[in-house]
């Protein structure tokens, strides 16, 4: 089954005594998300806190996917154990590169299926997934193909 394509992020909140007609200050970015073009942006700037930012925001997307896969025995992506910061920043820049169609989307949502689409991983046959009669059935959920 391929992957849905990113998240596009949704509006930004209207500021309370603000009507919704009322635009949004141009520093203002969606409440809780940045998008992939935003951080794509970040991660090619060439100051150290641009990079720091970048690194920082990748690794914690890394590391909350491996936290799923130990909590939820859900894998996403098999990056290898010690994968470097400048890595994923690299597998991001370049995806977001060559689709530069995602840049509104979600950047966490692009940033993974730039993981999955580089770091994918072989499918699990001896876990049975739910809804299959065996793990080999119906293709490999970590297909990242966006649509």
């Amino acid at each position: 089954m391929p992957a849905a394509a990113p998240v596009a992020a949704p509006a930004a909140p209207v500021p309370a005594g603000q009507s919704a007609e009322a635009k949004p200050l141009q520093s203002q970015t969606p409440f809780g998300f940045m998008t992939a073009g935003k951080l794509a942006d970040r991660c090619t700037e060439p100051s150290a806190y641009s990079i720091s930012y970048c690194y920082a925001y990748l690794a914690g997307i890394h590391d909350a996917m491996r936290a799923y896969e130990v909590w939820l025995g859900q894998r996403e992506f098999c990056a290898p154990t010690e994968v470097a910061q400048k890595d994923l920043r690299d597998v991001f820049v370049a995806f977001i590169t060559a689709n530069p169609r995602y840049r509104a989307a979600q950047g966490a949502s692009v940033a993974v299926v730039a993981l999955k689409e580089t770091y994918p991983c072989e499918p699990d046959r001896t876990r049975p997934v739910p809804g299959r009669k065996s793990g080999t059935e119906g293709g490999d959920r970590n297909s990242a193909k966006p649509r």
